[in-house]
């Protein structure tokens, strides 16, 4: 699994900007998470043509982010986006979740991302990691791993989250000792 994590209330100058155009925060944070999918799969060796991507099908069109993701796989403005270059833009599609079984796993992992930094009235501004650290241990990680930031990428660093302190460091703790997934440099 590999997940990127984001608060938008810590980035509320981004967003302004961003709000010009209503698919730019969805592209950008995808983005992220196109870059950790293409690292992932040049670290295990894998074929982009080898590889189907599934994005939940949603009211917008996805035009807009495969033509991001060309352009970042022509011109990459940073060398952390070149591992975009590893993935098919045409292998991506969007499926309803009704459609296919595995989307019912990230709905599981995108759940425990969100509850780990979720606080509002709701939860009585209490986060959740329990379901997080549940999950690390089908993470990728890196080399001595932690899934923070290589299999979980907090945007753009986890004091960027806006997390109390314990929530923070429970987070960064987070470990996948499984070698198989420890591949990610």
């Amino acid at each position: 699994m590999l997940g990127v994590i984001s608060n938008k209330l810590t980035l509320l100058d981004y967003l302004k900007e961003a709000q010009k155009t209503p698919t730019h925060y969805y592209n950008k944070v995808s983005q992220y998470l196109f870059e950790r999918i293409g690292q992932a799969l040049g670290e295990f060796n894998i074929s982009k043509d080898k590889v189907r991507i599934c994005i939940e099908a949603r009211e917008q069109q996805y035009s807009s982010l495969l033509s991001l993701l060309h352009s970042i796989q022509s011109t990459p403005l940073d060398e952390r986006a070149l591992p975009i270059r590893n993935i098919d833009r045409f292998s991506i599609s969007a499926v309803k979740k009704k459609d296919d079984l595995l989307m019912s796993l990230a709905d599981i992992g995108a759940n425990a991302m969100f509850l780990s930094v979720r606080k509002d009235e709701r939860t009585y501004s209490l986060t959740e990691t329990r379901y997080l650290k549940e999950l690390s241990p089908v993470f990728l990680s890196a080399r001595d791993g932690k899934i923070v930031p290589k299999g979980l990428k907090p945007i753009h660093s986890l004091a960027d989250l806006g997390l109390d302190d314990e929530t923070r460091i429970q987070i960064s703790r987070l470990k996948n000792d499984r070698k198989d997934y420890q591949r990610i440099t």
